[in-house]
């Protein structure tokens, strides 16, 4: 398969912090790599961290991928308080600078997944929003989301959000780490969030006892997704703040273990 067009820069975000970015981001990474394409991760700024090596979420992508890269190297900016970058940063006694961080994710070359720090409009900077970070970045999005009840309205101010700043999303992922959602409802969801933004839900991340198999587990359904994306950002350009794309909702379902 060929690399993707640039920009080739995917943004994982989520409608909330703990919705299952990490997990999406890895399946990502752990799928494109195998197929070929010269990939990477990067957090730009992590919270809540002392020790990238042990309690970062590159720390968990490198375990589940099998990757043998440093933590420390996936991270721009680490933290100690588990809040928001810009509150973190301020306790810390120091500020964030936004450009540091996108030329930083611009310096390395290849498909750069990169997660963001909670939900799209979490505070980096002043005048700075994890959107503006990927406007920035002129990335790609995806957004993580939920598939039980409240994610209509969460998944589609967040979509909104995107769209008034012409950041192109390229779908929507639900995560149910507890398998706790009936399938119905996740499509009637899905189909409600593509009826009101055109943009589409590509399937449910599951749980799996080994996140390790992330690539393998369920070839079919994250082979689906990364195909959804590869060709989405082909087409992007044409449709910046997303596509209709009601053929592709209701998708698979990915089946893999969120970290905790």
């Amino acid at each position: 398969m060929p690399n993707p067009p640039t920009p080739a820069i995917w943004f994982v975000t989520g409608t909330d912090t703990g919705v299952g970015k990490t997990v999406v981001s890895a399946a990502l990474l752990s799928r494109v790599q195998r197929q070929g394409i010269a990939a990477r991760y990067l957090k730009p700024i992590q919270t809540g961290c002392t020790d990238p090596e042990l309690d970062s979420d590159p720390a968990w992508v490198r375990w589940a991928t099998g990757g043998s890269w440093r933590a420390a190297d996936a991270i721009h900016t680490w933290l100690a308080a588990p809040k928001a970058p810009s509150i973190a940063a301020a306790l810390a006694g120091m500020r964030i600078h936004p450009a540091d961080l996108v030329a930083w994710v611009h310096s390395f070359p290849g498909l750069r997944v990169v997660e963001g720090a909670g939900g799209i409009r979490v505070p980096i900077a002043p005048g700075w929003t994890m959107r503006e970070l990927a406007q920035a970045l002129k990335a790609r999005v995806i957004v993580v989301a939920r598939p039980g009840l409240g994610t209509i309205n969460h998944t589609v101010l967040t979509l909104e959000s995107l769209e008034s700043a012409k950041v192109p999303c390229l779908g929507v992922v639900f995560c149910d780490p507890e398998n706790a959602v009936p399938q119905a409802v996740r499509e009637e969801n899905a189909a409600a969030i593509t009826e009101l933004t055109g943009v589409p839900v590509t399937g449910t991340v599951e749980r799996l006892a080994d996140p390790r198999n992330l690539a393998s587990s369920s070839p079919e359904a994250i082979t689906r997704l990364v195909g959804l994306l590869l060709a989405a950002a082909k087409d992007s350009p044409k449709n910046p703040a997303g596509r209709r794309a009601e053929d592709h909702t209701q998708g698979s379902s990915l089946s893999m273990r969120p970290r905790s």
